[in-house]
């Protein structure tokens, strides 16, 4: 048999081929189910969203086993959340933070006694294409964020304000 090939060499290759196929499908898929946002700028997603606060997660469901947020009422996680700054909206009346599981449903990952800035839609969900993102204490870009969001806030009220519109007319 030397200089014979073994009689299951073609299976072993097939199998080997098919194996490795597999696995760069594998890789394809999860790269294609990442989440793509178009880039915003922090005043976009303020002027899109209905609230907009900072708060602390104090907890985390899963309501469904699926990770796909197909519709406004129903989200893959909730979190109940602790409200430190508002900068736009209500969100008090806000019972839950709804959101995907993260990846590729563009939900946001939550984690209890993190912090996030929310920039929530109409059917109170937040989401990475929102610009609802976790806040880290010291980040550059998230220091930034927030002093621009507390820019944006202050100029809502004082537009807001009809004493602020008054002085803005001119005197007779």
């Amino acid at each position: 048999m030397a200089g014979n090939a073994h009689p299951r060499a073609p299976e072993r290759r097939a199998w080997v081929t098919a194996a490795l196929v597999f696995l760069s499908g594998l890789a394809c898929a999860e790269s294609a189910s990442a989440c793509k946002c178009a880039e915003r700028s922090v005043d976009a997603y303020y002027a899109s969203a209905r609230h907009v606060f900072l708060a602390h997660i104090v907890e985390v469901h899963r309501t469904r086993a699926s990770g796909a947020a197909d519709d406004a009422r129903r989200f893959a996680v909730s979190g109940g959340f602790r409200i430190d700054e508002t900068f736009k909206g209500k969100p008090g009346r806000l019972a839950r933070i709804g959101t995907g599981l993260g990846g590729g449903d563009c939900g946001i990952r939550l984690e209890s006694g993190h912090r996030y800035v929310f920039f929530v839609d109409a059917s109170g969900g937040a989401w990475a294409c929102s610009g609802s993102r976790e806040i880290v204490r010291g980040d550059v870009d998230d220091a930034r964020t927030l002093i621009r969001l507390r820019t944006l806030a202050l100029a809502r009220h004082r537009d807001a304000d009809p004493a602020n519109r008054s002085q803005d007319s001119p005197r007779k």
